[in-house]
């Protein structure tokens, strides 16, 4: 099957979780984010809660309903600022990825703007 994908132009993936190993730093960072605010988390029932959320549902979810749009996006960089701050070090593309495939990558994940430009300069070195 991967010998037939590598024909194709383009794909479009969800990076989180799927072709990064980054799902650590990103609990890592909700506990840090967190804890700053004075809230503990327990990993487990954090995963079970908020897996697959959006970082504005789980903020939400933990803050509670009121706060302002604006509230929850500067809090979300805060936590993603946090996130890339832990995943830096680690940032690398799945073993093989760029050797199998001639094609570009577009990314759809947490590490958006400046974060998703230096994680694409990783991918392409």
């Amino acid at each position: 099957m991967i010998e037939a994908l590598s024909d194709a132009g383009a794909f479009i993936f969800d990076l989180d979780g799927m072709l990064l190993d980054n799902i650590p730093a990103h609990m890592r960072a909700w506990a840090t984010f967190l804890a700053a605010l004075g809230h503990e988390i327990d990993e487990a029932q954090f995963i079970r809660q908020y897996s697959g959320q959006s970082n504005a549902d789980i903020l939400r979810g933990v803050l509670g309903p009121q706060l302002s749009q604006n509230e929850v996006d500067a809090e979300c960089e805060r936590k993603e600022t946090i996130c890339r701050d832990l995943y830096r070090p680690h940032m690398k593309p799945v073993a093989g990825l760029t050797q199998r495939f001639n094609w570009f990558l577009c990314a759809l994940c947490g590490l958006c703007g400046e974060g998703l430009l230096r994680l694409w300069a990783v991918i392409r070195s």
